[in-house]
């Protein structure tokens, strides 16, 4: 795995790439960029499974670059590096998985490691569904939500939608997986596939292309939920 570490002050920089490679250990390569426009010239050449991102650099706003690459890549991870503790709700908005606040303590750096790459290498063997007497096999990282409709179960995945005679709540069990979060009694979103959580004239909840409409409460309450699981510092 990969890991891309954006950062302008050469200090930081250093001990950051230093400390990720210990924690982390050979499995992983860590490149470290001092602006934007360096990490900028190989992401076309290199696919990051994880960025560490300086919210305020020289050439740059670290918020607006996550939107770039999100674009692109849903499946990586992001946390930003910040020296301010204000900066929490606006980061949300471009589903984050972390912070870490300056000067960098070395456990929280082992937190947030640990959690971020359980989360890209625990999903758990491929789902088994029937749809139409026929058994059907579905990748829980595919899956963007998870619908009642009349009498049937739609599972609505990044290519594909499944149409199944199982209930929300049985399936829900069945899986039994805390990247499934059940926004309403007949809707459950993937929170490791929402790419943007914005408001304009109303809260929209985005998973890829698909668009959700959400309520002041249902956003406060997957903010918990996705806290939760990310840890406090969201």
């Amino acid at each position: 795995m990969r890991i891309a570490i954006c950062e302008d002050d050469q200090n930081i920089l250093t001990q950051l790439v230093q400390d990720v490679r210990e924690i982390l250990g050979a499995e992983y390569k860590v490149f470290g960029y001092s602006s934007l426009r360096t990490l900028d010239l190989v992401r076309d050449r290199i696919e990051f499974d994880i960025y560490l991102l300086d919210i305020e650099l020289e050439d740059g706003n670290g918020f607006e670059y996550a939107k770039g690459i999100r674009s692109t890549n849903s499946k990586c991870k992001i946390a930003f590096i910040k020296g301010y503790h204000d900066y929490s709700v606006a980061g949300y908005t471009y589903d984050i998985n972390g912070y870490l606040l300056k000067p960098i303590q070395y456990e929280e750096l082992q937190s947030l490691l640990s959690r971020i790459t359980v989360q890209l290498t625990t999903y758990p063997n491929p789902i088994r569904i029937i749809e139409y007497h026929q058994e059907v096999y579905v990748f829980l990282e595919d899956i963007l939500t998870i619908e009642k409709k009349g009498r049937k179960t739609k599972i609505i995945t990044t290519n594909d939608i499944f149409e199944i005679n199982e209930s929300i709540s049985s399936l829900m069990q069945r899986i039994n997986h805390k990247c499934l979060y059940p926004l309403r009694r007949c809707l459950a979103v993937n929170v490791e596939n929402i790419t943007r959580i914005h408001k304009a004239d109303a809260i929209f909840v985005t998973l890829q292309s698909k668009s959700i409409e959400i309520s002041t409460s249902e956003f406060k309450n997957l903010h918990e939920y996705r806290s939760k699981i990310y840890g406090g510092g969201q």
